[in-house]
């Protein structure tokens, strides 16, 4: 696998493209494939990111607890544009909603747990397929990992579901 960055056209890459081989991943040691509860993972490359280069920003982590709720965040991926879309798109899309409760979020999910953040998908703007492991920002920091979605759409006004990042800051195989 290969981890690309500092471009938002994954096909044709741009001049700030950096590409890095991935070296190995670690699965979350307690990931469950039912629950899809600790839905990450790491990777780990196999050279150094050049942090410093042009196109390059470094992420910083939401590192409260509180449930967010009603808070505007935005969701990037290179997934499919739509749900009659084939394939993933070649250039970096977004899509912005409101956060809802983890509670609201249940009525759609039986997998939402309490590391779950969920995206309001009413407007009919979502996560679609391919965008699994993507970001999900609020006010510029980082509070979510794309996990899952509705089966029947991403433009259908179902929430998306993401993995809290907090949650990942007590993997004890990685200190």
């Amino acid at each position: 696998m290969e981890i690309v960055v500092g471009t938002n056209n994954i096909k044709d890459g741009e001049a700030t493209a950096q590409a890095k081989k991935m070296k190995e991943y670690r699965l979350h040691p307690r990931y469950d494939a039912y629950t899809l509860q600790n839905d990450e993972c790491f990777v780990i490359l196999s050279d150094s990111i050049d942090l410093g280069a042009v196109g390059v920003n470094v992420v910083r982590l939401y590192g409260g607890l509180d449930s967010l709720e009603g808070e505007e965040a935005t969701v990037l991926g290179w997934g499919r544009p739509s749900d009659m879309s084939s394939t993933i798109t070649d250039i970096l899309r977004h899509a912005t909603d409101k956060i809802i409760s983890n509670d609201e979020c249940k009525g759609f999910f039986n997998s939402v747990v309490e590391s779950t953040v969920c995206l309001n998908g009413y407007n009919g703007r979502s996560a679609c397929v391919g965008d699994s492991g993507g970001p999900l920002m609020v006010e510029g920091k980082q509070v979510g990992v794309a996990s899952f979605g509705s089966s029947w759409g991403c433009a259908l006004g179902f929430p998306s579901a993401y993995q809290r990042v907090l949650d990942m800051a007590d993997w004890d195989d990685l200190k």
